[in-house]
């Protein structure tokens, strides 16, 4: 097992090495936000090809939601609308922001025209209770709905046959990471 931060810089080795070397006989991907930071032009961005490697390889991917429904604009880079969204100060040059309504969409669009090119199987595995430490239920940048909204537009645009889980915990519990065994166990014994 070969672990990677989901920073920009770790996202894009993933890929590469997916790309470049037959390392990899399965990926669980828990955090592919790069697809939105890419989209958005935000500081943790991955390049284009984030979520597109272990798809064209044909290899088994279960891929979970962290990082996707908030993006991370340098403070340089940090707009007047933002002002008006859930925000978090992460460090002294980033502010994680939650993505509108139109963003969480247009990043479900881009996630599943990458996931329905994939050749091998995939499954998705969304935990509703929050995508992270920092928006977790009972903090100020969990939004429940808004979510729904990424959830929903994912769902009827993905192909028919990559099953989207969702599990009422946070990404960080227990319970969550048995259900992504559990996916991953049923893509693997199928494959």
């Amino acid at each position: 097992m070969i672990g990677f931060s989901a920073a920009g810089v770790g996202d894009k080795a993933l890929e590469e090495i997916i790309d470049n070397m037959n390392l990899f006989s399965a990926v669980i991907d828990l955090a592919p936000g790069g697809v939105g930071e890419e989209l958005l032009g935000f500081s943790r961005t991955a390049g284009p090809n984030r979520l597109e490697g272990a798809g064209k390889a044909g290899i088994p991917q279960i891929i979970a939601t962290c990082g996707v429904n908030f993006g991370s604009p340098l403070k340089r880079k940090y707009k007047p609308e933002y002002e008006s969204r859930k925000k978090i100060d992460y460090d002294s040059a980033r502010t994680f922001v939650r993505l509108s309504l139109d963003e969480l969409r247009m990043v479900a669009v881009a996630m599943a025209e990458k996931l329905n090119k994939a050749r091998g199987p995939v499954k998705v595995v969304i935990p509703l209770g929050g995508w992270s430490s920092l928006d977790k239920r009972g903090t100020d940048l969990y939004d429940g709905e808004a979510d729904r909204v990424f959830v929903n537009e994912l769902k009827k645009q993905l192909r028919r046959d990559i099953e989207v889980m969702e599990v009422d915990h946070d990404l960080e519990t227990p319970e969550f990471a048995a259900a992504v065994v559990q996916a991953f166990d049923q893509v693997m014994r199928a494959n």
